[in-house]
């Protein structure tokens, strides 16, 4: 094994790490490590064994790998490459849209919709996930990279009960891509956050999420379970042992690590959360509100920055043309802050992550 020790005085003179995205899945195995490389960040900041990863607050970004489409108004948008938005942005927390493979056996996609919204920033599912391993192998101090993954292959009605979709047989591929773009030693995955707990619920309530010291430089996968697709994850993989990612869930799901709570729009909204965030599970939220019409209306921003969701996601990471003056950021960030709800005392965001790098 390689064991590479670094600290954060190291850290300020580390160069920019960057990679070009195509769609030849050997361009990016060119690039990736060694499946049993591993980082051991040391003097990232001085709560690294009290801390944890449920107790932290980070911007994230919506549609991540998104490419403007002018002629469709609605999806005349963008959003930086991963790498820009890591280095400059503040953005530690991203969401990819991962469809089958255009002609099996080939690699599991990354775009929009099918036809009208086909291009991707970052290339297809590994070569987006390669990007940002490249980025974290230059800034081992960085808190975890969390990666929430929409599976999209149905666009019109609903399944059946159980029916399986064209993604479903793709769900080992899923996994091997994963580790084929980071080293497992750096992906915390069920089996690491369970260890000898009986379920994953079980220990996000009475312990946590992993220390900072023990989650640095490392990647968390979220699958959304839309239509039907965390069964079929599921199947034969109970507490989903073995897999590479956790799957958003209900709260009193003993299998449930994260909750997938989109809109914090009300005071009960608000309450609601922050009482998943008391209870140790990861929430992802979005920040915006409708600021595209209402660019002066900070009411959701404000509700989702006080609910205590870790994972706070947003189309405008910085300005756009589009809406003028707005853009969502983390309140005294560097870039992530202590969260707050459930941070422990005396928390400073340096703490969290303090890399020196523009925000």
């Amino acid at each position: 094994m390689r064991a590479w020790m670094w600290t954060c005085a190291g850290l300020l003179a580390c160069g920019h790490a960057a990679t070009t995205a195509n769609d030849s899945t050997d361009a990016v195995a060119a690039d990736s490590v060694d499946a049993s490389a591993d980082v051991s960040p040391v003097a990232c900041g001085t709560m690294e064994s009290t801390l944890r990863l449920n107790q932290i607050q980070a911007k994230a970004t919506h549609n991540s790998y998104h490419v403007a489409q002018p002629v469709v108004p609605a999806l005349n948008y963008a959003e930086d490459p991963l790498d820009v938005q890591l280095e400059s942005q503040g953005v530690r927390s991203f969401e990819l849209d991962i469809h089958p493979p255009d002609t099996p056996p080939g690699p599991l996609q990354v775009y929009h919709l099918p036809g009208v919204d086909q291009n991707s920033n970052c290339g297809n599912f590994q070569q987006c996930l390669t990007m940002l391993r490249v980025w974290s192998d230059a800034h081992p101090c960085h808190h975890a990279l969390l990666v929430i993954v929409e599976p999209k292959d149905l666009f019109v009605g609903s399944p059946t009960p159980g029916e399986k979709l064209p993604l479903d047989d793709y769900w080992d591929q899923f996994d091997q891509e994963i580790l084929a773009a980071w080293p497992r030693a750096r992906v915390i995955t069920p089996d690491d956050l369970r260890g000898t707990h009986a379920s994953l619920r079980e220990v996000v309530t009475t312990v946590g999420w992993p220390t900072m010291a023990e989650s640095r430089g490392k990647l968390v996968v979220i699958l959304m379970d839309e239509n039907g697709h965390g069964a079929w994850y599921k199947k034969g993989h109970e507490q989903y042992a073995g897999r590479s990612a956790f799957v958003f869930g209900p709260a009193d799901a003993t299998d449930t690590a994260a909750v997938q709570y989109d809109d914090v729009t009300t005071p009960d909204d608000v309450t609601t959360v922050q009482a998943y965030v008391k209870q140790g599970f990861l929430l992802r939220s979005f920040a915006d509100g409708d600021v595209l019409n209402h660019p002066d209306d900070l009411t959701i921003q404000q509700r989702a920055l006080s609910s205590g969701a870790q994972m706070l996601s947003t189309d405008y990471p910085v300005e756009k043309s589009r809406v003028p003056g707005f853009s969502f950021q983390i309140p005294g960030g560097t870039p992530s802050r202590c969260n707050p709800i459930n941070a422990p005392a005396g928390c400073k965001s340096t703490d969290v992550e303090n890399l020196g790098l523009k925000q």
